[in-house]
């Protein structure tokens, strides 16, 4: 798997496309408490997994909102970050999916490649086999996906062949869209 032809300024473009078309559909709807307008109030962030020569700056933030009457917060959901994870969503997707099988030579390019080291990637392993597989979400979600092909140990690689696009870079968009309302409906 060669991620630095899947990971290319195409693909920054979708991550940050994305993330400002879910933000703005949030902003849309109003407040979900008083319907009043919503403001911008995005909080930085301080990526992790960011390949070496990509510019930082289009993961330094998450979008957010406040109520300008409530204060309430209103974070949309994103394709950038998984959860409340300091690394970027596809170093978790990616590293884990090439944990299946995964030899020397591949944990010197993933941590060259996002510098994630060896355990975080363990760990990472461990969450979606254990958390993710059994969390509400997935159990409601994975109905879209022919059964016979999710395997929870082979998480998150069997999820990611799920989407039936041409390229892995379409796949992998395919599931960190998939991957984004996560945090909403814990």
């Amino acid at each position: 798997m060669c991620h630095t032809a899947l990971l290319d300024s195409k693909f920054v473009e979708f991550l940050v496309r994305t993330d400002e078309k879910m933000a703005e559909e949030i902003r849309a709807a109003r407040c979900l408490l008083c319907g009043n307008a919503l403001h911008l109030n995005s909080f930085p962030r301080k990526p992790h997994g960011v390949p070496p020569g990509w510019a930082i700056e289009p993961f330094t933030y998450r979008l957010s909102f406040d109520c300008s009457v409530c204060g309430k917060r209103h974070t949309p959901p994103s394709v950038r970050f998984l959860e409340r994870r300091w690394y970027l969503a596809f170093a978790v997707i990616l590293s884990c999916a090439v944990r299946q099988g995964l030899t020397d030579f591949r944990v010197k390019k993933l941590v060259e490649q996002f510098r994630v080291p060896r355990l975080t990637i363990e760990r990472w392993c461990i969450w979606w086999q254990e958390t993710f597989a059994k969390s509400v979400f997935f159990k409601t979600e994975r109905g879209r996906f022919n059964p016979l092909r999710i395997k929870d140990e082979m998480l998150p690689l069997s999820l990611l062949l799920c989407f039936e696009d041409a390229d892995l870079s379409s796949r992998l968009q395919g599931l960190l869209r998939f991957l984004a309302p996560l945090r909403k409906q814990r």
